[in-house]
């Protein structure tokens, strides 16, 4: 049955008052809406049910419903409830000056590297210290968005790091290409972790610390 909308995706539409509560909805800041959620539901990932004369189609941390038959765009909306935006990462990491990499292995989980005009800089966990780094800062503790990289989510990150700054919790950030990391001071990573969770970046079970 599934199928039927699969095959349709091509003629999923919204009227302009529909395309515009997705854009708000959605946090939706460049791509077109009724592509977006086209793209959602094809994605072998998104859950889809049809329920009634409508459509339920859940991917990442949203709901979308569309009308049956007609294939016109209802609703769209965060479904924080289900997915958390963000995963609390369990160790404790250090950011560490170094004179050079001689003594990191890029192949272990969790090192981050960035080398300037002026500087070598690693990011890994405390328990990973290379024996000549030069100075170090920690132990902060790491928040990972858990959707794939997006401009479309951009928003939604830059609300997620104002809501810790806003509330006086140290914050810096690094990317990778399919992600971004949040790091925080250790001492302030209870008081982040329940903001988070109040204002539905965490799920509501938080994750082990």
């Amino acid at each position: 049955m599934t199928n039927r909308l699969l095959e349709n995706a091509d003629r999923i539409h919204a009227s302009e008052m529909a395309a515009q509560r997705l854009r708000a909805n959605l946090e939706l800041v460049r791509m077109d809406p009724v592509t977006w959620v086209r793209e959602a539901v094809l994605d072998p990932g998104a859950e889809i049910t049809l329920k009634g004369r409508k459509w339920h189609v859940h991917w990442q941390d949203t709901l979308i419903t569309i009308h049956d038959g007609t294939f016109a765009i209802d609703t769209g909306q965060k479904n924080r409830s289900r997915h958390g935006t963000v995963e609390p990462l369990k160790m404790p990491f250090a950011i560490c000056s170094l004179k050079d990499f001689s003594r990191v292995d890029p192949t272990q989980p969790f090192c981050f590297t960035a080398c300037t005009d002026q500087e070598r800089s690693l990011i890994c966990p405390q328990d990973r210290i290379p024996d000549n780094a030069l100075e170090h800062s920690g132990p902060w503790r790491c928040f990972r968005v858990r959707q794939t990289m997006d401009l479309d989510l951009v928003d939604n990150f830059a609300k997620m790091t104002r809501l810790l700054v806003g509330n006086g919790i140290g914050v810096f950030s690094t990317s990778t290409f399919n992600t971004d990391y949040v790091f925080v001071p250790e001492n302030q990573w209870d008081k982040a972790r329940a903001m988070l969770e109040q204002h539905h970046f965490l799920p509501g079970d938080p994750a082990e610390s």
